[in-house]
């Protein structure tokens, strides 16, 4: 329960979500490994549609080859 939490604080934690899934994104960019594919899969579903939709188009290309 984020009740408890500012707005602000909020934004940050968020913030800090979708960092956390770029760092994912961009690593599994550098390895190609399954697993890391998996790992940024698994955080990008935690994320709000907008950033799911982007970060899934970058794993898309690496997956594909582009």
């Amino acid at each position: 329960d984020s009740s408890h939490l500012t707005e602000r604080e909020k934004r940050v934690i968020k913030r800090e979500h979708v960092r956390e899934a770029q760092k994912l994104v961009d690593n599994y960019k550098d390895t190609h490994s399954y697993n890391d594919r998996v790992k940024a899969q698994q955080k990008v579903n935690t994320l709000g549609e907008a950033h799911k939709n982007y970060f899934n188009k970058q794993i898309n290309k690496v997956y594909n080859g582009k």
